[in-house]
């Protein structure tokens, strides 16, 4: 029996190929000698992501290309985090500093309301 029979299932399943498909294909206009299917990542104990290091140990092999060097060399000191949640995927970039990114969905209708109820009288 298939994992996403339901709609939120496939919901969630698209999101993440979203978020990761943004994630590649930002990581190639970095690193365009790496195609956006060739990235593989590792998540730590919190689940955020980063270059797998078995992919930068191989791609830095070849001492002979000085410009991949360089850009090896770029890409350590990049940062990344993606977040998605129900029709929403953000992903954010830094240089040489660690950066975070949480997105979740919020019921405005309902936060409007308990504004609402919070500041205003019944008759306003």
């Amino acid at each position: 029996r298939s994992s996403l029979t339901s709609p939120k299932a496939r919901e969630q399943a698209l999101s993440f190929l979203v978020a990761r498909s943004l994630l590649r294909c930002t990581l190639s206009r970095y690193c365009p000698q790496v195609a956006p299917k060739c990235w593989r990542f590792e998540v730590n104990a919190y689940g955020r992501p980063s270059l797998c290091s078995k992919l930068q140990q191989e791609l830095s092999e070849d001492r002979s290309n000085e410009a991949l060097q360089a850009i090896l060399r770029s890409l350590a000191k990049l940062r990344f985090n993606l977040s998605h949640c129900a029709g929403m995927v953000v992903c954010a970039f830094a240089y040489e500093r660690e950066v975070g990114i949480d997105s979740e969905n919020v019921n405005s209708k309902r936060r409007i309301t308990s504004i609402a109820r919070r500041f205003f009288t019944p008759s306003e």
